[in-house]
Parts: structure tokens; sequence; C-alpha cells
């Protein structure tokens, strides 16, 4: 891969390519935004809820590697104290729990990816890249599909302007 300078930014040449980055919360540490799902499930009825997790979601396309991306999530995406990440190449389910992934459907404004996009430029990575930002949503508990269903359309989702899947974690 070879390097070439526009003006003052020194630009990597890489390839095309799509990642999925998850952020989370660090073990031990409380998120508030879990528990406050949690409650509202049990406010459903639905009392078998036992556990809400919660990972912000970047899908990261265009030119970029492992070391470049890394260094984003490092500079731009964490708060290195009580969160960490993980990066995949496509989304993947968690052993034995149902996952909620949420999106915003194409021609919604993503505000969060625009914010991302333009802190990416601002450490001076000027990359063509495109950001979707996302939630997945892990739940654990004696839940039927139906329940997760309920819980993603009243709590999870705004239909009119996210898209969403449910996994079963095999």
């Amino acid at each position: 891969m070879g390097k070439f300078k526009t003006g003052s930014i020194l630009l990597r040449r890489l390839k095309m390519d799509t990642f999925l980055v998850e952020i989370f919360y660090k073990e031990g540490l409380f998120d508030a935004m879990a528990y406050e799902i949690k409650k509202s499930i049990q406010e459903l009825g639905i009392g078998s809820i036992k556990d809400v997790r919660i990972k912000n979601l970047y899908r990261i396309e265009g030119e970029i590697d492992d070391a470049l991306l890394r260094r984003i999530c490092r500079e731009v995406l964490i708060d290195r104290v009580s969160q960490d990440f993980k990066i995949y190449k496509k989304s993947r389910g968690e052993k034995g729990k149902w996952t909620v992934e949420v999106w915003f459907k194409k021609g919604v404004t993503d505000t969060v990816a625009e914010t991302t996009e333009k802190a990416i430029r601002d450490i001076g990575i000027k990359n063509s890249l495109k950001i979707s930002t996302g939630k997945k949503y892990i739940l654990e508990g004696d839940l039927r599909r139906e329940d997760v269903e309920n819980i993603s359309v009243k709590i999870l989702a705004n239909t009119l302007i996210h898209d969403y899947s449910i996994k079963w974690g095999k």
C-alpha cells in the first residue's frame, strides 16, 4: 500500500472495506440506560427478563484497515476509562441470549454518524469513510420470540425511523 500527499495531509492508500465496531461498558460498571430499559420491560409485564446489556454499534465503510480503525476507536469512539470495543466483519449474536440490533432506516439523518465523521477528520484522518450508527441490545431471561418482538417495537425501536433485527444466539 502506497502513500501519497495532498497538501500537508499524508494519506495512506487502503482498500475499501467494512467493519462493525461494538462499544460497551467495561465489566462491573453500571449502565444506567440498560437498567432503565430492564425496568421498562418489566413494566410491560415481562417479568422473566434477567439482564439487559447495550452496545453502541458503528458500521464503518471505506478506505480503512485494522490499524486505522483501532486508532479511530481509541481516539474518537470510546471513553478509555469506562468503555472498551470489539471489531468484527459482521454482526454476531450472544450465545444463549436474544439480540436486537436497531439501525436508522436509509434516508434518516444519523447525527451521531455525522458527528463521528467530523471527529475523525478533526484528528487528521482524511480517508473516505461512511459511518452508520446503531444499538445492540442483549436480552437475557426466559423470553419467547414474541416477547422480544414486543420489547423491540414498544421500547427499543421507533419503527418510523429505525429498522431492527432479532437474533437468538446459538
